[in-house]
């Protein structure tokens, strides 16, 4: 669009594919050749769009995966794991192996090296644009369930090295997340993974004895599905809470360092809304600087949550804890049940020196964007 003609460059947040429709095939496919055949088709399925291509043609992109370019829920479901120990199964390994691969050539391949010398050991990058910094983080490279995992000590250590390193010539620093900080309440997630389980036998049930059945039953995985791995995607999520404080303590000691205090802004997907929020801090060390905006955008390649449930969801969990310290929490102050696309620009503020952020979400079937 006209309006948007100076954007500059595109992120992609992750789940830019689906692979969850070649999942059983690829688990039972024998040869590696043919592993990421199946992983191309799913490209080619999901990349023919005119307009997406078009897009993707005309601007620069970098890119970082999510779950949904691997599997549904890869590293958070506990049928990929051997028993209960948190090692993966063999034909598990290798479809991770043959995601891995593909994801290296079709999108990896497009963006800054690695900070990791070996890319298996985490595809995190991070590249400056003047005096604004970006940090892809990769959360699924090392994701373990089971040993309460979205990345290893040592994908972090590379991470705040890199800042550490640049932080003198940066104002702000852009922080991809393609696991979400603000999601739903704890609460409310913890009794949806009691009774889901039986939600999904009624389903399946209902897809094999009704007549019709199957197709509310292939409708009801597109849209909803097994939510559990998708709530224990989420920083918020009890595993994920250790981690979750030592992300959150750097950032926003960055935003309180008495030298040179470097603004933090959060950009994440992986929940099929988009929305904004903020991520408060109660410590008295962060009192100058105490929230870091979290901005979503939805994913543009699979269907939106339900507004109906989606609106529940949210009014029922406006503010969500944080970590184990209880010193963190997100409150979502708008959310959009569509797929969008989020255009952010920074312009100068009255203050010599400083910028303003401005987020347009362009939904799909609006005329006009939702602008703050």
């Amino acid at each position: 669009r006209e309006s948007n003609s100076k954007v500059r460059f595109a992120l992609l947040v992750g789940d830019q594919v689906y692979g969850d429709d070649w999942q059983d095939r690829i688990l039972a496919e024998t040869t590696e050749q043919g592993r990421l055949r199946l992983y191309m088709d799913a490209y080619r399925q999901f990349w023919g769009d005119i307009h997406y291509r078009r897009v993707m043609c005309r601007l620069p992109a970098v890119m970082i995966w999510d779950d949904h370019d691997i599997t549904d829920g890869w590293g958070s479901r506990t049928d990929a794991f051997v028993g209960e120990t948190s090692a993966f199964k063999p034909e598990w390994q290798r479809l991770f192996s043959a995601a891995f691969k593909t994801f290296s050539i079709m999108q990896a391949s497009r963006n800054p090296a690695p900070l990791a010398v070996d890319p298996k050991d985490g595809l995190d990058f991070c590249f400056r644009v003047g005096p604004w910094g970006f940090v892809f983080l990769d959360l699924r490279t090392n994701r373990n369930l089971r040993l309460k995992r979205l990345h290893t000590q040592a994908q972090f250590d590379r991470v705040r090295a890199w800042v550490e390193e640049n932080k003198l010539e940066m104002q702000t620093l852009f922080v991809v997340s393609p696991v979400v900080f603000s999601h739903g309440s704890p609460v409310i997630e913890d009794l949806a993974l009691s009774w889901w389980p039986k939600v999904m036998k009624l389903v399946d049930l209902s897809g094999r004895l009704i007549p019709g059945g199957k197709a509310m039953q292939t409708k009801f995985n597109k849209s909803l599905g097994d939510i559990s791995d998708d709530i224990k995607d989420s920083w918020a999520c009890h595993e994920n809470s250790e981690q979750a404080d030592n992300l959150l303590d750097f950032l926003f000691s960055l935003q309180n360092d008495p030298t040179h205090q470097v603004g933090v802004v959060i950009l994440s997907g992986d929940v099929h809304t988009s929305g904004y929020a903020n991520i408060y801090s109660s410590d008295q060390k962060h009192a100058g600087r105490s929230s870091i905006p979290h901005i979503t955008s939805s994913s543009v390649a699979y269907t939106p949550f339900n507004w109906l449930l989606e609106a529940i969801y949210r009014n029922a969990g406006k503010t969500v804890a944080l970590g184990a310290r209880g010193v963190y929490s997100s409150q979502i102050s708008h959310h959009f049940s569509s797929r969008s696309v989020a255009v952010l620009s920074l312009r100068p503020a009255r203050t010599e020196g400083d910028y303003q952020l401005k987020v347009k979400y362009y939904l799909e079937g609006y005329p006009e964007p939702q602008t703050m």
